[in-house]
C-alpha cells in the first residue's frame, strides 16, 4: 500500500511572517542551525505555511559586492532582481517530488521528512539572508535619510545664506539707487537754478546788446553831426580867413603902392640933392650924373670923401629900417591869426 502527502509551499514569503509562522517550530538555535522540525501535527496535503505566505526563494547575496538603492535595486531604479525559484511551479512541494526510491512506501514516507526538513533549513538559511538584507537596505535607507535631512539642513542653510545675501544686496542696490536718485534730484535742481540763471543772463545781455546799439545809433549821428558842424565851421572859418586875408592883402598892396609913390617921390628928391652934392664935390659936369653909372660913382665918392654925406646916409638908412620895423609889427599885429587844424579820428 502507497501513501503519499503534499506540502504546499507559496513561492514568495516575506522574511518577518515566515519567522512569525515557524517560531513554534524553532528551538534556541535560529533557523537553518539544527533546530528538528515536529511533522507529526502535518496533515496530509495541508500546507507548511498558512495561505499567501511562504518562504522567499532568493538565494545568499554579498551586501558589499553589490550596492542597493533607496528600493532594493542595485542602481536605485525600482527594478529588484527576481531570483530564481525552486524546480516546479514554485507553490507546491509534494512527497512524491521529494521521495527517494526503495523497497516499500514506508521507506520512502520516512526518508521525505528528513529532505523536507533539509529543504527547510535552506529556506530558513535563504529567509535570515534576506533579513538581513532588508537591514541593510534599512540601514542604508536610514543613512540615506539621515544624508538627506544633512543636505535639506545644508541646502536650507544655503538657501538663508543666499536669501540674506540677496537681501543685502537688494538693500545695498536699493540704498545706491536712492543716493543716485536724490544725486540725479540735487543735479536736476542746480541745473534748474543754472538754467534759470543763464536765461536772466540771456535777457540781461539781449537788454545791453539793445542798449548798446541804441547808443552805438546815437553816437553815429552825433558823430555825424559834429561833423557835419566841423566841416560847416571849418568852411566859415576859411571863408572868414580868406575874406581877412584877401582884404589885408588888398590894403597891404594900397600900403605897397603908396610906399611906392612916397619911395619914388624920396627917390626923386634924394637923387636931386645928391646929384647937386656931388656935382659941386667932384667938379663934374650934372650931364655926367644922368647916367646910372654915373650916379653909382658920384655916390660911392660922395661917401668916401665927405664924412658927413656918409653920416647921414646912414642915418637916413636906419631911420628907413625902424619905419619898416615898425609897419611890420603893426601888420601883424592887424593881421588875425588862422586857426590851427588838428587832425580828428571819427568814427
Amino acid at each position: 500500500m502507497s501513501t503519499s502527502f503534499e506540502l504546499e509551499i507559496p513561492s514568495e514569503v516575506r522574511p518577518q511572517e515566515w519567522k512569525e509562522a515557524f517560531a513554534s517550530h524553532e528551538d534556541a538555535a535560529s533557523p537553518g542551525e539544527g533546530a528538528d522540525l515536529d511533522l507529526d501535527s502535518l496533515e496530509v496535503g495541508a500546507p507548511l505555511l498558512p495561505e499567501g505566505q511562504g518562504a522567499p526563494s532568493y538565494p545568499p547575496t554579498d551586501l558589499s559586492s553589490e550596492p542597493l538603492g533607496l528600493d532594493g535595486s542595485p542602481d536605485g531604479s525600482g527594478d529588484a532582481p527576481r531570483f530564481p525559484e525552486f524546480p516546479g511551479d514554485g507553490a507546491e512541494l509534494t512527497v512524491s517530488e521529494l521521495a527517494f526510491s526503495g523497497e516499500s512506501d514506508t521507506g520512502r514516507l520516512l526518508e521525505a521528512p528528513q529532505h523536507a526538513r533539509r529543504r527547510l533549513e535552506a529556506l530558513a538559511v535563504e529567509g535570515r539572508t534576506a533579513a538581513e538584507l532588508r537591514r541593510a537596505l534599512a540601514e542604508q535607507r536610514r543613512a540615506l535619510a539621515e544624508e538627506r535631512a544633512q543636505v535639506a539642513e545644508e541646502l536650507r542653510t544655503l538657501h538663508l545664506r543666499i536669501q540674506h545675501a540677496v537681501d543685502g544686496a537688494v538693500a545695498s542696490a536699493r540704498a545706491n539707487l536712492d543716493r543716485e536718485r536724490e544725486d540725479l534730484a540735487r543735479d536736476r535742481a542746480h541745473l534748474e537754478r543754472d538754467r534759470e540763471a543763464l536765461e536772466a543772463d540771456r535777457e540781461q545781455f539781449e537788454s545791453d546788446r539793445l542798449a548798446l546799439k541804441e547808443l552805438a545809433d546815437a553816437l553815429t549821428a552825433h558823430r555825424e553831426a559834429l561833423e557835419q558842424e566841423i566841416r560847416e565851421r571849418l568852411a566859415a572859418e576859411a571863408a572868414a580867413a580868406k575874406a581877412a586875408l584877401e582884404a589885408e592883402l588888398a590894403g597891404a598892396r594900397r600900403k605897397l603902392a603908396k610906399a611906392k609913390k612916397r619911395i619914388a617921390k624920396l627917390s626923386r628928391h634924394l637923387s636931386e640933392s645928391e646929384r647937386t652934392r656931388v656935382s659941386t664935390a667932384s667938379g663934374l659936369e650934372p650931364a655926367a650924373t644922368e647916367t646910372p653909372r654915373g650916379r653909382l660913382r658920384a655916390r660911392e665918392g660922395s661917401r668916401t670923401s665927405s664924412e658927413p654925406a656918409s653920416r647921414s646916409a646912414r642915418r637916413s638908412g636906419r631911420a628907413g629900417k625902424a619905419r619898416g620895423a615898425s609897419e611890420a609889427s603893426s601888420k601883424a599885429k592887424a593881421r588875425p591869426r588862422a586857426p590851427k587844424r588838428r587832425r580828428r579820428r571819427l568814427g
